[in-house]
């Protein structure tokens, strides 16, 4: 679709001779104003009352701000990525094979892929560096096993879950079961 700029003649069809009246025809009093200003100005026949615009709240606003910098910048990563020979189709291959990938990008000039380390890639990490804690581990997974309502835990889906649930919902169990820090203990402290 072509879009051309239409000039205010086009828009408006302006008769193709105007002649102003002579001083002999000028008339003094208001009569006859209308007829006049219609041949300036047309009248235009009927307006449509506008349709009633929806209040935005200052939330609403900041949202929509919010995703458009990031529907800008994500075309920014992107135009960036593809002249380092990245396409989106390698990315949605990536994303095949990973379920999910992000970006990351502290500046203009850097940008990194990533995706997120599962719980089987951790344990398999910290047991070739020789730091996992079988302890502490098997209380989180007993915990989370027993406590998760929904869907229904196991050690099995738990190796399939990203590396920092276990351990950040056995924190959220354990705050909701009031173990809470001694920090966060005393702010539940008052004097009497």
């Amino acid at each position: 679709m072509s879009s051309k700029v239409m000039s205010h003649q086009e828009l408006m069809p302006v008769p193709a001779t105007f002649e102003l009246p002579s001083d002999s025809e000028f008339d003094p009093s208001l009569e006859g104003l209308d007829e006049m200003m219609d041949l300036l100005d047309p009248k235009v026949e009927s307006i449509d009352e506008p349709e009633e615009i929806p209040e935005v709240t200052q939330e609403d606003a900041y949202m929509l701000q919010v995703k458009t910098f990031e529907a800008k910048r994500l075309l920014e990563i992107t135009a960036f990525l593809e002249s380092r020979g990245v396409t989106k189709e390698n990315i949605e291959q990536l994303k095949a094979r990973h379920k999910s990938v992000y970006t990351f990008s502290p500046s203009d000039t850097d940008v990194y892929l990533w995706r997120p380390c599962m719980k089987k890639e951790w344990d398999a990490i910290q047991l070739r560096l020789g730091t996992k804690d079988n302890g502490e581990e098997k209380v989180a997974k007993a915990v989370v096993n027993r406590c998760v309502l929904f869907p229904m835990m196991n050690d099995a889906l738990l190796d399939q879950t990203r590396a920092g649930f276990l351990t950040t919902m056995f924190n959220v169990i354990l705050l909701g079961s009031y173990f809470f820090s001694p920090e966060t203990s005393m702010q539940h402290v008052i004097e009497l």
